[in-house]
């Protein structure tokens, strides 16, 4: 039987290496970069209006970025209160948005 050394790199805090400890849990953010955007939209309840347009080759970001909206991935556009659409012609996706109150919202 051979014994293996085994060597832990520590950091200058003496800390094992890689692990980083905190007295509290960091605080997770509350707007992210839609924020003004979804603020605008809660201002006109019910409108729908253009928030992101791509070109006819990045078609499927738009539908995507629809999707995520109607998801509630993002955290300015929480689920059922807002609801997004993406229409495409020859020249652009556009991705509409609007915001409902959750009453109205259909799913």
């Amino acid at each position: 039987m051979t014994a293996t050394a085994i060597t832990l790199v520590r950091n200058h805090d003496t800390q094992p290496a890689g692990l980083v400890f905190v007295d509290e849990l960091p605080t997770r953010r509350t707007t992210g970069k839609y924020a003004s955007v979804a603020a605008g939209l809660r201002e006109n309840a019910g409108k729908w209006a253009a928030v992101k347009t791509f070109s006819p080759a990045e078609k499927h970001r738009g539908w995507s970025f629809a999707n995520v909206v109607n998801s509630g991935k993002l955290i300015d556009f929480p689920k059922g209160k807002f609801q997004a659409s993406a229409i495409s012609d020859d020249h652009a996706t556009r991705v509409y948005v609007r915001f409902q109150p959750v009453a109205q919202v259909q799913s």
